[in-house]
């Protein structure tokens, strides 16, 4: 509760929602639970719970630069194999590089843009791409009906 508070004071206060917050509040927490030990104590105290809560943060950012979608007018990333993803070697027919996993998840999860584009993918009223479905009959389990 006092990581908290004081991390959402210190948004109120900065007017920004950025690490530092978390780590300037991971160093006032961690100092405030052992200032009964004394000011050595709660010094060390505050200074490794900066650092871990520095470690959680930028572990955190960069996990999120990591899988972030590359930013518009970039070019493309390297592929491991050499080329420019949707290079001549590895585009299929139109100039697209074919999806690793699209056909995969394309048959698991019902459609997808490798369905559209071989026109597969029912349509319904109220909804596009929607397939019917009919869950399946419940089992009986040999069960018969009570006598009465």
């Amino acid at each position: 509760m006092t990581f908290t508070s004081l991390d959402c004071a210190l948004i109120r206060v900065r007017g920004r929602e950025d690490p530092w917050n978390a780590i300037a509040s991971g160093f006032a927490t961690s100092g405030l639970l052992s200032i009964r030990n004394g000011p050595r104590a709660a010094l060390g105290s505050a200074v490794f719970g900066g650092l871990i809560l520095a470690l959680i943060e930028g572990l955190g950012v960069a996990i999120g630069r990591a899988t972030a979608p590359p930013a518009q007018g970039l070019p493309p990333p390297e592929t491991p194999l050499g080329g420019a993803a949707g290079a001549a070697g590895a585009a299929g027919e139109g100039g697209e590089a074919p999806s690793m996993l699209g056909g995969m998840f394309s048959s698991i999860f019902g459609g997808g843009d490798d369905a559209k584009k071989r026109g597969e993918g029912a349509k319904q009223e109220g909804g596009e791409g929607l397939r019917e479905f009919a869950p399946p009959p419940l089992p009986d389990f040999g069960a018969r009906p009570a006598a009465g």
